[in-house]
């Protein structure tokens, strides 16, 4: 799957831990800062000429990656931290799924800051 890919990928280059500072799929209240993962629709498959529905060469998901801290300097470095780790990234294999390219759509920006004061920094990227 997709997000367990991407989380086990950013565990092992050392961005934290799945299940603890990492999260798939949903936003914990707890801890505070932290980083989020999220599917949203992507780009059509890519198919080969004349091929039947159904048998796609190469799909083109997307990910949403959102960091959540206490502070707006520590959510942007780790934001960066993670764009470095994963944009460009291509022709590699991740839990036995091919990746042949991973790209990131635009710089970190902040989604929202709450009463908290927590920082939301967001930045998305495309799968191939």
């Amino acid at each position: 799957m997709l997000l367990d890919d991407i989380g086990s990928y950013l565990a092992a280059q050392g961005i934290g831990t799945v299940n603890t500072d990492i999260f798939l799929a949903h936003e914990p209240e707890t801890p505070e800062n932290c980083v989020m993962i999220f599917e949203y629709p992507g780009l059509p498959s890519l198919k080969a000429s004349a091929s039947n529905p159904g048998s796609a060469i190469a799909e083109q998901p997307r990910i949403k990656v959102v960091v959540r801290n206490q502070s707006y300097a520590s959510a942007r470095t780790k934001a960066n931290d993670i764009y470095k780790k994963l944009d460009g990234h291509g022709n590699t294999t991740i839990n036995s799924v091919r990746y042949l390219w991973i790209e990131g759509l635009g710089t970190p920006g902040v989604l929202k800051r709450d009463e908290s004061p927590k920082t939301l920094q967001v930045r998305h990227y495309i799968d191939c």
